[in-house]
């Protein structure tokens, strides 16, 4: 059995992890990158004032991931993309953005409430 380990940025990212309950479908998500990634340090949660604005939803739809821990962060984000489709009405959208607003390169995960695991729409 591999084990799997989960880290925050501050105290901060860990109370806007537990301030709101999570969107179901990004639990399901998150989990999924845990398995498959087996280590995730969050960056940011549920965060008001966040400039995307997700960072503010009830129920919680988005958070941040650390980049730099993975060798090749984009793949990672591409690898999450290939496996969840954030909605299909608006293929242009995508679950996983690697990205820097400002704060550093960092993984953007989102759901919706059409998000699905792509094995659940083949």
């Amino acid at each position: 059995m591999s084990e799997s380990s989960i880290g925050y940025k501050d105290l901060t990212v860990v109370r806007g992890m537990f301030r709101e309950k999570w969107h179901p479908q990004l639990i399901n998500v998150f989990l999924w990158c845990l398995v498959r990634f087996s280590r995730l340090v969050l960056t940011a949660a549920w965060e008001l004032g966040h400039p995307s604005g997700m960072h503010e939803t009830i129920p919680l739809r988005a958070i941040d991931l650390r980049s730099w821990i993975f060798k090749d962060p984009q793949a990672v984000c591409d690898d999450i993309n290939l496996h969840w489709i954030y909605d299909s009405k608006r293929p242009e959208k995508e679950v996983c953005i690697f990205h820097d607003t400002g704060s550093g390169p960092h993984l953007h995960l989102q759901v919706h409430d059409n998000t699905v695991y792509r094995k659940e729409i083949i």
